[in-house]
């Protein structure tokens, strides 16, 4: 099937809310991966579930800072747009997935490398539409209009996508005032242990050392104003109200709130940001752990981002 435009699906606006009702009459609950970290475009696609995959171009001037975080709790590196550690993250978010996900991407360029992937699976391909994009032969295309007409994103989709698309496709996520939720096991951060549970509960440890970063994607139009982490435990109370929080690498004020002496959620100020924010957290002592004798600082369970 040789790849075609239709100007039948538009957009009411340039936002990923737009989008997500766009997709959802095209795929209905379609799984969206999203692989535009650090800018995470689309994560403000409420009508479809999406899930946020930190993916750095090769090269990127972001690439260098992010060398020293790991993603998924921190059991996973951060892969580079080279086929030999992206194909390997890739198969593994299908697989998580499942069903006929649609690859959330920054470029023609970028679907062009990874259609071969795509077609295989299969999943669909989404980017934004750029004068000179590739074609992607294999796969029929559809333009996502704005109501003036331009062309904003192309949806392409493979040859062997047969799915009949729903009459009366339903809204299944959170309204867009609803907080983002990342629990222990979709952190991506700098720390040096990995998240433990599984994927109905999961909490992380801070330590050994006192400096812990935690990334907090940010959509542009859900722009979150403020933070909370949740801390489920600590061995030691008083650390609580000695902690100090960072945003980009700046001090900031923060407020903590008690749920009992040894948990609570810190709450901080989010500023105007259309990619990420990187929240830092010092920590001014180390327990140990009674069990593996590890020094451990904060448990962490969830990061909530909460509009305005």
């Amino acid at each position: 099937m040789t790849a075609h435009r239709s100007a039948d699906s538009p957009l009411p606006a340039d936002q990923p809310a737009a989008l997500g009702d766009a997709l959802v009459r095209h795929l209905g609950a379609a799984p969206l991966i999203d692989l535009t970290f650090p800018y995470c475009r689309y994560l403000g696609c409420d009508a479809t579930p999406v899930r946020v995959a930190a993916v750095i171009e090769a090269g990127a001037p972001s690439s260098r800072f992010f060398a020293g975080f790991r993603q998924r709790g921190g059991h996973d590196p951060i892969p580079g747009l080279d086929r030999s550690r992206i194909e390997a993250e890739l198969y593994r978010l299908l697989g998580e997935v499942g069903g006929f996900p649609v690859l959330a991407l920054e470029s023609g360029e970028t679907a062009s490398a990874l259609a071969g992937i795509a077609a295989e699976w299969p999943a669909a391909l989404l980017f934004p539409e750029r004068q000179g994009d590739p074609d992607l032969p294999g796969f029929s295309t559809v333009s996502l209009m704005r109501e003036d007409g331009s062309a904003v994103y192309r949806l392409a989709l493979p040859g062997a996508f047969r799915a009949a698309l729903p009459d009366e496709p339903k809204r299944i996520a959170a309204a867009p005032d609803a907080p983002i939720v990342f629990d222990a096991l979709r952190f991506l951060h700098d720390g040096d242990y990995k998240a433990e549970g599984d994927a109905s509960y999961s909490w992380l440890w801070t330590g050994p050392s006192s400096h812990f970063r935690l990334v907090a994607p940010r959509a542009p139009d859900r722009n979150a104003r403020s933070a909370e982490i949740c801390i489920i435990r600590v061995e030691s109370p008083w650390i609580l109200d000695q902690i100090r929080v960072q945003i980009d690498g700046r001090p900031v004020p923060h407020r903590f709130e008690h749920w009992s002496e040894n948990s609570g959620k810190i709450v901080v100020e989010l500023p105007p940001a259309d990619d990420y924010t990187v929240i830092g957290i010092i920590v001014p002592a180390m327990d140990k752990d009674g069990y593996s004798g590890r020094p451990i600082g904060l448990c962490l369970d969830k990061l909530l981002l909460l509009p305005a």
